[in-house]
Formats: structure tokens, C-alpha cells, sequence
């Protein structure tokens, strides 16, 4: 882990992918000092640690609280301070258009809004235009709103770790995906990939209750929900095969057709409705060339393959951490060797969401829909490291406090790969 995330750091000081390159030497000391800290800790002193965290672990609504309440001071801070990504002036000049003209006149002018008509459905914007109506036009506040999204999705990545394992792996996994610099990067931004990615976790989580007590009422709540994804953003329609395969490994096929059904039918219902106010509007003819385009992006593209190299080698190791992949391809032989029927519905997750993103538009940010089953795999090879779980999450909480510097003001002023 000390050795991934020093190379990590002294690659994009090598690149000049930052402007402000003078945090770089900082951050490598800081680095090394909590590497080496953290290493040879006295098992005496680990086991205190452990010992404390253990008296608010078992206790879960202390836990989930201590949990939420911090990761809302830190992001709420965060929020505040961050330089923020070049899309947020869309999301919010499109989101001012609902409190300031209204909601007819946002629907009349839709097919002409920058970003948002070319290739996005309407969710995001409505939702974050009511919250600036609420509570003012300030860029912080549909940033506050990203934020709750992730806390949300937070305490779901715990719920599935428990529904699936155990709840000490739900509450690794939580520690895991704050550790990794997407989560507060994109989660406290006003994007549309945190909430894209809170329908799609809700969606996994409630098919895991449905197929665990089937009733039509929660076949309805995750009908509503995987509909409420794809009102967001068209590439949550990845949570089809997913939720197939959670059906197939966790299920009995025969008896859980008819609630599948519900699913289908109330979700594609809700898709419909605004398809069909697209296509009679003229919405539809002008996001089909865009949309289309990216869903080709990999056979058409002259830089496809480069794309994809910068998404996986570079931008997406960034995103989840460098510093966690060790134990991440840990995690992942473990639940490749075992195979059980929690390890499969992780595993067809990640796959069923890496494998269309990669085939067609390989953006390290649409790879956000599966870093909650990441964080559980991370977990599960944690659980795996009895002696070390402490020394391990602690060392993964410090560094997430050296990427919040990091990228609270990052500026890319290397756009390819060893090029100042």
C-alpha cells in the first residue's frame, strides 16, 4: 500500500498532471511517514486500537452514526472548499433554468440546453433545481445534495456487505469506499454520478430484501428505484443484468418471475412516460446521434483504444485508490476461490458493469456504478488479514486525508501521460 500510493504520487509529480505540483514532495513525506508509522505500530498498541474500535463496532446505530456524522463534517467541508469539475456549470446552469423559468418552460427549452438535451434525461437537473429553490442559487447547495447522496449510498454499500456476509464487512466496506477519492471527489460535486449511483445501489439492495421475502409491494419499490437510475443517467440500464444475476444466484428463478415482471414493468413504465414526451417533443432526434455515438465510441473512435488506456491504467487506479488495489486483487482471488453465492452476486456487480462501460465509452467516472461491490471485495480481503485489519483501515482512512488535499483544488495541467 506505502509503495502503490508513493508511485502514485510521484507519477503525477514525474507527468505534471497537476498545477499545483508543490503539494507532491508534501504528500510523499506524509505518505511515507504514515506508512512507516502504521508498520511498526507494536502489536500491543494495534490491539488497543482494535479494542476501541471493536466498543463502537458491534454496537450498529453507533457505528452507522459515528460513520455518517463524520463523513458529512469532512464532506460538507470538502464540498465547500473544492475546486469542482468543469461539467458542475452545466448541471447548474440547467438546474437555475427550473427555479427561474419554471418547469414548463425547462421542458419547452429542453432539446436546447447545453450538455444536458444532447444526452441526459431530466432527474439530476428537476432535483437539484428544487433543492436551489429551497434553499437559494448557490453551487453549495446542489453539492450539499450530491453529498447526501453519497451518505445514502454509504450506509447501503454497509446494508448489502451485511445482507451478503457479515456486519463487520458492512462496516469495512463503508471504510473502504471513503477511502477512495472518488467517493468524496464525485460525491460532494454537482454531477449526475452520485445519485445515478445511489438508485443503482438502492436497486441491488432492495432485489437482495425481495429475493430474501418476496412481496409485490417491494417488487414495486425496486421497480420505482431502477426507473429513478435511469431518469438519471441512461447508463444505469447496466442494473438489468445485474439484477439478473442476483436472481439467478441468490433466488429461486421460477418462483421470483412473476416479481421480476413488476420490476420490469414499473421501471421501463417510467422510462417510457419520458421517452415518449422526448420523442413527441423532438428531444429523442437530438440525443440519439450523441447517444448513439458513445455506445459505438470503441469501433468508431480513432482514440478509442487510447481512451481506454487512459481510463484503466490512469484515471480509474486514481479514482479508487492506488494505495487499495493490493488488497483489492486480494479480495478478489479470495471471492473468485471461493465462489459462494454472495461471492458470485459481487463478482457478476463488478463484471456486469466494467464490461459494457470498457466496450463502449470508457469514462473512469461510469465505472462509479460498481465501487461499492469493489469496496466489498476490498473487505472481504481485510477479513481475510486477522493480524492486520486495524494497521490496514487505518492506513486507508490517513491517505483518504492525503487525497482530500490533494484534490481539493486539482487542475489537470497534463492532459496525456508524461507530458508536461
Amino acid at each position: 500500500m506505502v509503495v502503490m500510493q508513493a508511485a502514485w504520487l510521484g507519477a503525477i509529480w514525474l507527468s505534471g498532471a497537476t498545477a499545483h505540483w508543490q503539494k507532491l514532495p508534501v504528500l510523499i513525506a506524509y505518505s511515507a511517514i504514515c506508512g512507516a508509522v502504521t508498520i511498526t505500530l507494536p502489536m500491543s498498541k494495534v490491539a488497543y486500537v482494535a479494542q476501541f474500535a471493536r466498543r463502537w463496532v458491534e454496537t450498529e446505530r453507533l457505528a452507522l452514526l459515528v460513520l455518517t456524522l463524520g463523513v458529512a463534517g469532512v464532506g460538507a467541508l470538502y464540498a465547500y472548499q473544492q475546486l469542482g469539475w468543469p461539467d458542475e456549470r452545466m448541471v447548474f446552469a440547467a438546474s437555475r433554468i427550473v427555479v427561474e423559468q419554471g418547469l414548463e418552460e425547462f421542458f419547452v427549452q429542453y432539446h436546447t440546453i447545453p450538455w444536458l438535451g444532447s444526452q441526459h434525461p431530466p432527474l439530476v437537473p428537476l432535483l437539484y433545481g428544487g433543492a436551489l429553490r429551497l434553499f437559494g442559487l448557490h453551487i453549495y447547495v446542489i453539492r450539499s445534495v450530491g453529498l447526501v447522496f453519497s451518505i445514502a449510498t454509504l450506509l447501503l454499500t454497509y446494508r448489502i456487505g451485511k445482507e451478503l456476509y457479515s456486519h463487520h464487512i458492512g462496516l469495512l466496506a463503508a471504510c473502504f469506499l471513503i477511502s477512495m477519492p472518488f467517493f468524496f471527489r464525485l460525491g460532494t460535486t454537482a454531477l449526475l454520478d452520485m445519485p445515478a449511483t445511489f438508485f443503482f445501489t438502492l436497486s441491488v439492495y432492495t432485489t437482495l430484501r425481495l429475493l430474501h421475502k418476496p412481496t409485490a409491494l417491494l417488487a414495486v419499490v425496486v421497480g420505482l428505484s431502477v426507473g429513478a437510475g435511469l431518469l438519471c443517467r441512461y447508463t444505469v440500464v447496466f442494473i438489468y443484468p445485474v439484477l439478473l444475476s442476483c436472481t439467478v444466484f441468490k433466488g429461486v428463478l421460477r418462483r421470483d418471475i412473476p416479481y421480476l415482471g413488476i420490476v420490469m414493468l414499473v421501471s421501463a413504465g417510467l422510462l417510457a412516460i419520458w421517452l415518449g414526451y422526448a420523442a413527441e417533443s423532438g428531444i429523442v432526434a437530438v440525443q440519439q446521434p450523441r447517444l448513439v455515438g458513445y455506445a459505438g465510441y470503441m469501433l468508431t473512435s480513432t482514440r478509442g483504444l487510447q481512451r481506454l488506456f487512459e481510463s484503466l491504467v490512469l484515471r480509474l487506479p486514481s479514482g479508487i485508490g492506488p494505495s487499495l488495489l493490493p488488497i483489492l486483487l486480494l479480495g478478489g482471488w479470495q471471492l473468485w476461490r471461493r465462489r459462494g453465492q454472495a461471492d458470485r452476486v459481487i463478482l457478476a456487480w463488478i463484471a456486469l458493469v466494467f464490461a459494457p462501460v470498457i466496450l463502449t465509452l470508457p469514462g473512469a467516472r461510469y465505472f462509479l456504478l460498481a465501487f461499492p461491490a469493489l469496496a466489498i471485495v476490498i473487505a472481504c480481503g481485510v477479513e481475510s488479514l486477522v493480524n492486520q485489519r486495524a494497521r490496514l483501515v487505518t492506513l486507508a482512512l490517513l491517505y483518504s486525508l492525503g487525497n482530500l488535499y490533494l484534490f481539493v483544488d486539482w487542475y489537470r495541467a497534463a492532459t496525456h501521460l508524461f507530458v508536461r
